[in-house]
């Protein structure tokens, strides 16, 4: 016999909206967002309802950790796709096994490599060996040449205006060359004296500004006491170069701190994610948080005390969806979870930024870009295809949707919870678990009645359904739980769930309780 919710005078129901502005945890209170907003997240896409996040494949595998993947892409358009592994550089544009370039170059010291194109061909360095230039069929090595210049401890590069600009390692050097060149005679320009706190140069580079009648194209440069200096001109030796602003932030997590997204420059430091646009906006010179973490700034800064002094902190963009992915790795490079930032189309007042979710099992190394796709590389040497189908490596998806202490309307009342009901969509039948936590207390309660096993879901979207005749079509679906809870005055609901080549949408939850009196 298939269970019909509770209905009778004394019981109540609280529709639950699903939480599509994310995750809000901060310092001063994990419920004190709203409804639209979720206390945690895991693996769900907060936009119009939660959507499950689609999972990986794999694409090739190479034997040994994965520690870059970098996308070639020439002036006129050809595109090769490049894995950094046991001391080789791969060519894995075909997926599979991938092909070594550089077997005729020795084993190299470090595999952890950054690049940047520069009109038909790409340089290479990574602080170890002699940095790689790239014509888009095999490798070679880059001869830059100054007094000063020691080949193999440039670490980062990057470009402004047509130039190539080196990155010396450890050290406030910075040698940049010719417009077009990607070898031969650079020039230095060194910071040391510019830089108040001292610390070391991390990022040298482009950003656009828009200055509201149009974008400038301006020269940045971070260091690892989170200083920050920005220069317009045509290249440093030009008449035309000065220096605009001298900004502060908190101290950067690791040398990868500082990613680029859509006309802004991201940087990762122990408060938060700090914008350069937004210190540049409000003109503020010292900046120890951001706009941009402050709904998840307890757990982040939770994860910067656990785990700043692992390697492995980074973030990309990831245009298709427009996501900001910021890898963070647990207790070695084996292990990482990643704070994902969905980002409106346009921001506006009322579209502000952002909404945070949380992905696990993805073992991330490192994030590649290729033809529009995203790739992750892994410490086993697999290259995995992400945001594919709806399962990860043929295993499940583990999904969690932790909401908010709520009242339900009746702050002075105590009150019982007898069932909970969700709206969903689904390809398949699913089972769900409730988890019900009372009164900021860490007791759980969940299903009595109807266990995990025997949650039904339903076509009809009644709320007692029909279990005939199920569908595989992505259709409107209702998931019922009885329970019985203790008298609380404020609970806050858990969904859990593992999804296994299910594609699934929470439209709402709707709780069931009866009111009691003010005891």
């Amino acid at each position: 016999m298939i269970p019909r919710p509770l209905q009778g005078p004394d019981i109540k129901v609280s529709l639950l909206p699903p939480p599509i502005s994310g995750i809000y945890q901060t310092e001063e209170g994990e419920d004190s967002g709203g409804l639209s907003f979720a206390e945690d997240l895991v693996n769900v896409i907060p936009e119009e309802g939660l959507s499950v996040r689609r999972g990986y494949k794999p694409y090739a595998n190479v034997g040994s950790p994965v520690r870059a993947l970098y996308q070639h892409v020439n002036a006129i358009g050809d595109r090769v796709f490049l894995a950094t592994a046991g001391g080789k550089v791969y060519d894995i544009s075909n997926g599979g096994a991938g092909v070594s370039l550089t077997d005729s170059l020795g084993a190299f010291s470090s595999d952890k490599w950054g690049g940047v194109t520069l009109g038909v061909r790409s340089v290479f360095a990574n602080g170890k060996d002699d940095p790689l230039l790239f014509d888009g069929v095999s490798f070679s090595h880059s001869n830059f040449t100054h007094s000063q210049l020691v080949q193999n401890k440039i670490y980062k590069l990057n470009t402004y205006k047509s130039r190539l600009y080196l990155i010396e390692d450890n050290s406030t050097r910075i040698y940049y060359g010719g417009v077009g060149a990607t070898d031969g005679a650079v020039s230095l320009l060194d910071i040391g004296d510019q830089l108040r706190l001292g610390g070391k140069v991390i990022y040298a580079g482009s950003f656009t500004q828009d200055t509201g009648a149009g974008l400038t194209n301006l020269f940045v440069i971070v260091s690892s006491r989170g200083e920050i200096l920005l220069y317009s001109g045509s290249f440093p030796a030009s008449e035309d170069w000065r220096i605009l602003g001298r900004f502060s932030v908190a101290e950067p997590v690791g040398e990868d701190a500082v990613f680029s997204i859509p006309a802004d420059i991201a940087i990762l430091t122990t408060s938060g994610i700090s914008l350069l646009s937004s210190l540049i906006n409000q003109n503020d010179v010292d900046s120890s948080s951001s706009e941009l973490t402050a709904f998840i700034s307890k757990p982040y800064r939770e994860d910067v005390r656990a785990h700043r002094v692992t390697p492995g902190w980074f973030g990309v963009f990831y245009p298709k969806r427009n996501w900001i992915i910021v890898n963070v790795p647990l207790f070695s490079l084996e292990s990482s979870k990643q704070w994902v930032a969905v980002m409106p189309p346009v921001i506006s007042k009322k579209t502000p930024g952002r909404a945070w979710t949380r992905f696990t099992g993805l073992q991330s190394l490192c994030f590649g870009l290729f033809n529009s796709n995203i790739f992750f590389g892994t410490s086993s040497g697999a290259i995995y295809e992400f945001d594919k189908g709806y399962n990860d490596n043929q295993a499940g998806i583990p999904i969690s949707i932790k909401y908010g202490y709520s009242d339900f309307g009746l702050a002075v009342l105590k009150k019982q919870i007898v069932a909970a009901k969700s709206s969903i969509k689904a390809t398949s039948p699913i089972k769900i678990s409730y988890l019900i936590e009372t009164d900021f207390e860490k007791s759980i309660t969940s299903g009595t009645t109807l266990n995990e096993e025997e949650s039904l879901t339903t076509l009809w979207g009644s709320s007692w359904g029909s279990p005939w005749g199920r569908s595989q079509s992505f259709s409107y679906r209702t998931v019922w739980q009885m329970m019985t809870a203790p008298f609380f005055y404020r609970a806050r609901l858990q969904i859990k769930t593992t999804l296994k080549n299910i594609k699934f949408k929470l439209n709402s939850t709707s709780i069931h309780y009866k009111a009691g009196g003010v005891f």
